[in-house]
């Protein structure tokens, strides 16, 4: 191993801080899931909003991902961030993210800057059958307590699991509520004794249709793209603060017994891909470099997935 050689790394990019506390994204990223081939190599984590483009190489590999954050502007315009990473590096890798805008006609409005998807050495966007662009799920069906709430038996009928930024706080005729602003054993726990989940987190959503519960999202969430393209689709209410409504919707939802294995093998394939790639571009690095390059702590460390109980 030369000098050269020796200092490539491995970059993962999403959105995190200390004090972000959206359960989705903070497991979304192919770090945790994947870590005992990743932490093989010098890993270094950025926030997608403060990256550190100085340590990023032209020869590292760089993993961007999950979250809805193509398109998407909230405070920061991502796109920028992303195309700044794809000129700077040869090796970027786009992992289960995807898009988070208004769609039109069933088409994606406009977004400046686009992104060139050409650019990227490897790409699996989290959004199902969108025309011209490759599939992969959000990393996070490969948590190990989607197989453990899969297995349970549900006890209760209906719980909600609502975004505690949106508007809707509380649902009639619904006793059961945990916010997914949670800890994600607690979530799993949650999800795994309903038989059916009335969601409008994205996250949560997907979670509960792979741990094979009915799902039920209001249907004014079909205006973004997030909803838009899963895989499997929940049941959507018209107007679910109408209890009626809501209640012709739950008696009218779908469980898909198959689409939590069906999303591991598609990843695991994807992750054979990326293996391939770091295994050509990166030898397995001599460890004592790694407290060099971990200059940052990283809000998987605050966020220690928990046994199952």
């Amino acid at each position: 191993m030369n000098n050269e050689t020796m200092f490539r790394k491995i970059h993962f990019i999403k959105i995190y801080d200390f004090n972000y506390i959206n359960t989705g994204d903070i497991f979304c990223s192919p770090y945790i899931w994947f870590y005992d081939f990743f932490n093989h190599y010098s890993c270094i984590s950025h926030c997608l909003s403060s990256i550190r483009y100085e340590q990023i190489d032209k020869d590292d590999v760089v993993i961007i991902g999950g979250g809805g954050i193509l398109n998407y502007n909230p405070w920061f315009n991502f796109n920028i961030a992303i195309n700044k990473v794809l000129s700077l590096c040869d090796n970027v890798i786009f992992w289960g993210g995807g898009f988070n805008c208004e769609v039109k006609d069933g088409k994606i409005i406009p977004f400046e800057p686009e992104i060139d998807f050409s650019r990227f050495r490897l790409y699996g966007i989290r959004d199902y059958n969108l025309e011209n662009y490759n599939y992969v799920p959000c990393p996070s069906c490969m948590n190990p307590l989607l197989k453990t709430a899969y297995k349970t038996n549900p006890t209760k009928k209906v719980g909600s699991m609502l975004h505690p930024l949106m508007e809707t706080k509380t649902l009639p005729g619904i006793e059961n509520n945990l916010s997914h602003f949670n800890n994600i054993s607690k979530i799993m726990r949650f999800i795994s004794q309903f038989e059916v989940i009335v969601t409008n987190s994205y996250h949560c959503a997907l979670w509960a249709m792979l741990s094979n519960r009915k799902v039920i999202a209001p249907k004014e969430l079909l205006v973004g793209n997030k909803f838009r393209y899963f895989e499997e689709s929940p049941s959507f209410c018209d107007d679910w603060e109408n209890i009626e409504l809501l209640n012709e919707s739950i008696k009218n939802a779908q469980v898909h017994p198959t689409f939590l294995e069906r999303s591991i093998k598609h990843t695991e394939t994807f992750f054979e891909k990326v293996q391939k790639i770091v295994s050509e571009v990166i030898p397995i690095p001599n460890k004592a470099y790694e407290a060099f390059y971990n200059q940052s702590v990283t809000s998987e460390y605050f966020w220690k997935l928990e046994k199952y109980k």
